[in-house]
């Protein structure tokens, strides 16, 4: 009997043994087909990162690009303001010559009137010529005939 018992012992272990070894290939089997799924969700990852990568990098170059492009328009528009800022200081400049000049011509116009009479006693207008050119009172043409001819004398 010891040696029937030992037999089927044997055969018993023999039997766990073949069904542990069929579940350990099994569990094996599964385990290889979830690395094979995990290796390639790794993979798509990976694709993942590195196409994220070259969208980090065409973007850091547009921004760079669109820098540039600020930069170069920010000298532009600095460079036509300070163009517009001489053009706004050059027409006030002519501005105040002109309103200056205006303000003197218009303070003067009884020299200019003089100076036409003074001209025409030169040329030998008598008083009344001189009355009518000029429109001066007959005072002021006389005094101005006077001098003139004083002057010459």
């Amino acid at each position: 009997m010891p040696l029937l018992v030992i037999t089927i012992i044997a055969i018993v272990a023999l039997v766990i043994s073949i069904a542990l070894a069929v579940s350990y290939k099994l569990k094996l089997s599964s385990l290889k087909s979830r690395l094979s799924i995990v290796e390639s969700q790794q993979q798509v990852g990976e694709l993942l990162i590195s196409e994220l990568k070259l969208s980090i990098e065409s973007f850091q170059a547009q921004i760079e690009k669109y820098s540039i492009t600020q930069n170069e328009s920010g000298m532009v528009s600095d460079q036509v303001i300070k163009q517009l800022e001489y053009r706004i200081k050059s027409l006030q400049s002519d501005f105040l010559t002109l309103q200056e000049q205006t303000k003197q011509s218009l303070e003067q116009p009884e020299d200019k009137l003089y100076s036409r009479a003074f001209k025409l006693a030169a040329k030998g207008a008598d008083l009344e010529e001189i009355i009518a050119e000029c429109e001066l009172p007959r005072a002021e043409a006389e005094m101005l005939l006077s001098v003139y001819k004083s002057n010459q004398n």
